[in-house]
């Protein structure tokens, strides 16, 4: 029973934990609908791309030119290399003044 109890937790872990793998495009055109969804990403990076206090910023973009920002806590991958990023996906909704685009936060690569 204890074993098969386990083997149901870490399925329903690893189904939760499981990040879809989208294009840079997808994201960009579905920002409001993906908000707060775990996905995985993969680009170039692209400047600029900023550490300090614990907290690094790179632009991934794809070979459209499309771009999202990324936010993490490690040290930005080199500019130029292609990287697979997981993270979780955030929106703002447009206001009078501005369309916010969606990015991607809590970010691993």
């Amino acid at each position: 029973m204890g074993h098969l109890f386990l083997t149901i937790a870490a399925a329903i872990s690893f189904t939760a934990a499981s990040a879809s793998a989208i294009t840079i495009a997808d994201l960009v055109a579905n920002g409001a609908t993906l908000s707060g969804q775990s996905i995985t990403v993969t680009g170039n990076v692209t400047g600029p791309a900023l550490d300090g206090i614990g907290e690094t910023t790179f632009n991934l973009i794809d070979a459209n030119g499309q771009r999202v920002s990324i936010f993490g806590k490690t040290t930005h991958p080199a500019l130029g290399s292609a990287v697979t990023v997981r993270g979780k996906v955030g929106y703002k909704a447009p206001d009078e003044e501005f369309i916010w685009p969606p990015v991607v936060h809590d970010a691993t690569w």
